[in-house]
């Protein structure tokens, strides 16, 4: 869907199909919303397709260093968000870091320059993490990265969202939800709409995975989509 069929779409669904300040919003704010979304919608389909949205990379630890730049130490120059840190050590399990969400617990898991079993990750700054304990050595590829990348803006009224064909109807939803939030609608309605969507998108593009791989899918699961009587 382009970029102008889809600010269409949005002004339909919204039934508002003139610009502001007669209806909703100027089309380039609609179009900066429109960016903002595509980066939403990545973010709540990657969970449930982790195939279609996660990229990956390898990073070196360095001795004694503890924080990592996302861009510059570990490689990932589009980082929306990072899913996992994975050990990566030959004849090992990829076993994962266990993420900290709130920096302030970060020393609950070892003193300032304390090395040892690395074992907790969490985020610095926004665009660096956190290993503890620090590594003692410096090790080439020492852990896997699973991460997010940003979505492209959309150029002109002819580029389409930076998503799969099917997950751009969402871009919609999320512009609607943004709207919402800031007081033009029923939020509760909009994200039940949104939700209902998004779980049909996810359906969708994990068939169409299945069919690709020639995974089969379940007895129970074609009952469930009426293939068998």
């Amino acid at each position: 869907m382009k970029r102008s069929d889809l600010r269409h779409y949005i002004r339909v669904l919204a039934d508002e199909l003139t610009e502001a300040p007669e209806g909703l919003m100027a089309d380039e704010d609609l179009n900066i919303l429109m960016d903002i979304s595509q980066n939403n919608v990545a973010l709540r389909l990657a969970p449930s397709l982790p195939n279609k949205f996660l990229e990956n990379t390898t990073f070196s630890t360095v001795a004694n260093q503890g924080v990592y730049n996302i861009e510059t130490d570990i490689g990932i120059t589009d980082c929306l968000a990072i899913s996992d840190i994975l050990h990566n050590l030959s004849g090992k399990n990829p076993l994962p870091l266990i993420f900290v969400e709130d920096i302030d617990d970060k020393y609950q898991y070892g003193a300032i320059g304390e090395t040892g079993v690395m074992r907790y990750w969490g985020y610095e700054s926004k665009s660096e993490i956190w290993i503890m304990k620090v590594p003692a050595s410096a090790e080439a590829d020492r852990f896997k990265v699973y991460h997010i990348k940003e979505r492209t803006d959309m150029a002109d009224d002819d580029a389409a969202p930076d998503l799969p064909k099917s997950a751009h109807v969402l871009v919609a939803y999320d512009v609607l939800y943004q709207w919402a939030m800031r007081g033009g609608g029923n939020v509760k309605t909009v994200e039940a709409i949104y939700q209902k969507a998004q779980d049909e998108v996810i359906d969708l593009l994990k068939q169409n995975f299945s069919i690709r791989t020639g995974m089969k899918p379940s007895v129970k699961e074609l009952i469930k989509r009426g293939g068998i009587e």
